[in-house]
């Protein structure tokens, strides 16, 4: 049986969209989230994507910000039990719905569906994830870990667990790989 790929939301967030305030702590990814449940979608706050029935992740991305992408949080418990592949934060890795916002016009700039299954992507990621939870299996409990080009260990603030994040740059590439390979799939597969 062959798993459905959801490659677009037809009652999500549109390009010029407003956001209603101006990104602090978090508040235009739970509004965006709150406007995707008014729409119709799921919203899973607990473990595992966001659409756990789509296998689709919502994030938010101000244009401007250079900060590394938050993926989602684990316990170092976890961390040191769970490899990669049966991890939440490969959960949320492997389709994401993306919204790109202007912070300083208030206006949603783009949106889209980032099928981030593809094995070449999921090899570098898999790659960092698993770097970085070796220094961790083997007692590093810096407040950040760096694991390669494509991903970073990052400690909350209470100390017992970390947030996997991927640096600007390299969330960059991931997309443009995905856009790519979606083309490359709809043309030659």
């Amino acid at each position: 049986m062959m798993a459905i790929k959801v490659t677009k939301l037809k009652n999500g967030i549109k390009k010029g969209t407003q956001v209603p305030f101006k990104q602090q702590n978090g508040n235009v990814g739970n509004w965006a989230q709150q406007e995707l449940k008014n729409n119709g979608y799921e919203l899973n706050t607990g473990k595992g994507p966001d659409s756990p029935s789509m296998g689709v992740e919502y994030k938010t991305r101000k244009l401007k910000s250079t900060s590394a992408h938050t993926i989602g949080s684990m316990t170092i418990q976890d961390i040191k039990n769970i490899e990669y592949e049966d991890s939440t934060v490969r959960e949320k890795l492997l389709s994401q719905y993306r919204i790109h916002y202007d912070d300083d016009l208030g206006v949603v700039t783009d949106e889209g569906v980032y099928d981030f299954s593809d094995s070449d992507i999921q090899k570098k990621l898999k790659h960092a994830y698993e770097l970085g939870r070796q220094k961790i299996i083997n007692g590093n409990r810096d407040e950040y870990i760096p694991c390669g080009t494509w991903g970073q260990f990052e400690k909350t603030n209470n100390g017992k667990s970390y947030v996997f994040r991927i640096p600007n740059g390299a969330m960059k590439k991931l997309e443009t790989m995905a856009k790519n390979s979606k083309t490359f799939n709809r043309l030659f597969k």
